[in-house]
């Protein structure tokens, strides 16, 4: 049995695949930072769980050095050191990164200042600024409006 001819059109399967579920520039928005708060908070957090990790290492970077120094190779008190060494560099590092990236929060665009970019607004900073667009006004005239 056939549809009836006014239905047909939107049985059609299209021709070309349907879009992905997000487009690629939603994907990159999820990468940018919200707001300083939002980016300060999950910064605190990683840092916060970043330390509890580096203090759960058993040992110091110095008793690792030793082992490495004195133990053979294939001794599990080496191997250990090794990877202990290794993991606390690591967060070290990431601990160093965190604090860097804490420190530009303020240079960074946030989602709002991106929105007004987009819309072509932008925001006014300086007090002459405010002045200028306040002796600009605006006049409208009735030809403008279509009542």
């Amino acid at each position: 049995m056939n549809p009836p001819p006014e239905v047909a059109p939107t049985l059609r399967r299209p021709r070309r695949p349907p879009p992905p579920p997000y487009p690629q520039a939603w994907y990159e928005h999820l990468q940018l930072p919200v707001s300083e708060g939002n980016e300060r908070a999950a910064l605190d957090e990683l840092l916060t769980a970043t330390e509890a990790s580096l203090a759960s290492l058993s040992g110091t970077v110095q008793t690792d050095l030793t082992t490495l120094a004195e133990a053979e190779p294939t001794d599990r008190e080496y191997l250990f050191a090794a990877v202990r060494y290794a993991e606390r560099r690591a967060l070290q590092g990431l601990a160093r990164r965190i604090d860097a990236r804490t420190a530009e929060l303020g240079r960074l665009e946030y989602y709002q200042t991106r929105r007004l970019n987009a819309l072509g607004l932008q925001p006014i900073e300086t007090e002459e600024e405010l002045e200028a667009l306040r002796a600009a006004g605006r006049s409208y005239t009735s030809n403008e409006f279509d009542w």
